[in-house]
């Protein structure tokens, strides 16, 4: 009896002995092609190059530099991407190329950290939510590195991707792409912080957004926030060569600006079939700022192409370049809206206190314009160019060198008379033609024409002598004769504009021309008429029916 006691003991303690030594795979958090690992951290320093790390449920991970290039990534067929709460960051080592995939990540530090020992390295983040509580997403330190997120949502309560403000200026570049990722910063939008805030400006940084959507949510109405931020935080971090693109993408903003240039040695902008939507209506808003007042703000080209672009504001402007040096404002496509709001004054794009020795220049080809209040706004050092477009002048006004024009309240009547020269054939060798509309005698100071050839916008601050003439008098006539025959019929308080077009050879008897009538008032203001199109072959067609 006492030797089968002792037996059955002996089994026992074996049993117990034995038993810790077996773990379920319900206890492995990672593995490396069928070798299991307890911890994630285990797997990552077991990792060689060209592995692929699979995480099998959510763990923690105390954060480390991982200088080898491999894939780290959920396992095929979990119904839900595993969390990985880190404790500090996940850094890429130098020259190393990383990849995170359809993983989530939370930390109350930063996510992950490009670090003095990231030099050369590529970060690639498929298909994760990455949220950081009071620090960021991504946290860039170093140059020479490149960042690619696809896909995915990223939150912050202070920037998302958010570069140092320390790094010394190198010529090396810093790329961050981004394509198909929703990104969010839930609060402290204020000074330097955005969505993607390059803080550290003197850094050479592209940043190409693709089928994204930014959301600058938290504070409404932040002094000075955004979805983009370009400059740093002092005037040595001015930028040196940076690149923005933002394509097929929404960029939303509760703050004071979508994008804010607040320093910068050069900067390219290109916004191509976006959106960029201004939710806020404090004072001085704008989609796009750049503010050199106080900072430096040189060599910034913005250019807004694409049919379906749009830049809608609830605040002040579309477009508002202050004290920017040698900058250039490119209208390509896309549709700009002031909406209406409280404001007494709004500015859909905007000069302002640009240098006489570094002037601006602003080209609108086939934009949209549309507001009640100021469609353009230019100061004295803005250089002005429009070839096609549309700038809704039935509602708003124009501002150029602090001269408003305006087609509202157009004192002209609808008709405008046309005369050819008497006997001109569709053969002759040349001819002339004259003009004539109605407008009131009293309240003006001026009057004139606007012709071109060439242009088809007409509008008094295009008018160079060279695609735009004009031709001003302070002359109105009683009466108009045709041919010996007075034209119209008189209006007291009526004069008559005449206009006078000579010489036009046979070869131009095809060619549309365009004349505008204009006024100007008391005040300085110019009043602006419709626009007229003729050929001399039109003319010489509406004579013989």
């Amino acid at each position: 009896m006492k030797k089968q006691i002792f037996s059955f003991l002996l089994v026992l303690a074996m049993l117990l002995t034995w038993i810790p030594l077996t773990v379920s795979a319900a206890d492995y958090v990672a593995k490396i092609g069928d070798t299991m690992y307890a911890t994630l951290d285990e797997a990552l320093a077991a990792a060689q190059d060209g592995d692929v790390v699979e995480v099998l449920k959510s763990c923690s991970l105390a954060g480390t530099t991982i200088s080898k290039s491999i894939t780290v990534k959920a396992m095929d067929g979990l119904e839900e991407k595993p969390q990985i709460t880190l404790a500090s960051s996940i850094v890429p080592g130098k020259d190393t190329a990383l990849t995170f995939e359809g993983l989530k990540f939370y930390s109350t530090r930063n996510d992950f950290s490009f670090g003095a020992a990231s030099a050369g390295s590529a970060l690639t983040l498929k298909n994760c939510d990455v949220e950081s509580n009071g620090y960021y997403c991504v946290f860039i330190d170093a140059h020479g590195i490149t960042l690619n997120v696809e896909g995915g949502e990223y939150r912050s309560n202070f920037s998302v991707i958010h570069f140092g403000s320390t790094m010394p200026q190198t010529n090396e570049r810093i790329i961050v792409n981004v394509t198909g990722a929703t990104m969010s910063e839930t609060a402290n939008l204020e000074s330097q912080y955005a969505v993607i805030s390059n803080n550290n400006g003197k850094s050479n940084v592209e940043i190409h957004i693709d089928n994204s959507t930014l959301n600058a949510l938290a504070p409404q109405d932040a002094l000075s926030g955004s979805c983009i931020k370009i400059g740093g935080f002092n005037e040595a971090n001015a930028a040196a060569n940076n690149v923005l693109t933002v394509k097929n993408s929404t960029l939303n903003s509760n703050a004071q600006y979508g994008i804010y240039v607040e320093r910068t040695a050069k900067t390219d902008i290109t916004i191509e079939g976006s959106t960029l939507n201004l939710n806020s209506s404090m004072t001085g808003g704008a989609c796009i700022k750049a503010d050199g007042v106080s900072k430096t703000v040189e060599n910034l080209t913005l250019t807004i192409k694409g049919d379906n672009a749009r830049l809608n504001s609830k605040s002040q402007y579309c477009v508002y370049f202050n004290a920017t040096k040698n900058s250039a404002i490119l209208l390509e496509g896309g549709k700009l809206t002031v909406e209406e709001t409280t404001l007494a004054n709004a500015w859909a794009v905007s000069t302002y206190n640009t240098p006489a020795d570094a002037r601006a220049k602003v080209t609108v080809n086939g934009a949209e314009i549309d507001t009640a209040k100021t469609a353009l706004s230019f100061d004295a050092n803005t250089d002005f160019s429009m070839t096609a477009g549309k700038l809704n002048e039935e509602k708003s006004n124009l501002s150029f060198g602090g001269k408003t024009q305006t087609a509202q309240g157009n004192p002209f009547t609808e008709q405008l008379y046309a005369q050819l020269l008497q006997g001109t054939t569709a053969e002759s060798e040349e001819t002339n033609v004259r003009f004539a509309i109605q407008l009131p005698t009293a309240g003006y100071t001026s009057y004139g024409y606007l012709v071109s050839s060439q242009n088809s916008v007409l509008l008094l601050a295009l008018a160079n002598g060279g695609k735009i003439l004009t031709v001003e008098t302070q002359t109105l006539y009683s009466a108009i004769l045709a041919n010996g025959e007075a034209i119209g019929t008189e209006k007291e308080g009526y004069g008559w504009l005449a206009l006078g077009i000579d010489g036009i050879p046979q070869s131009a008897f095809d060619t549309e021309f365009r004349i505008r009538p204009y006024a100007v008032a008391a005040d300085g203001t110019v009043l602006l008429g419709e626009t007229h199109t003729f050929t001399v072959n039109g003319l010489l067609s509406m004579a013989s029916e």
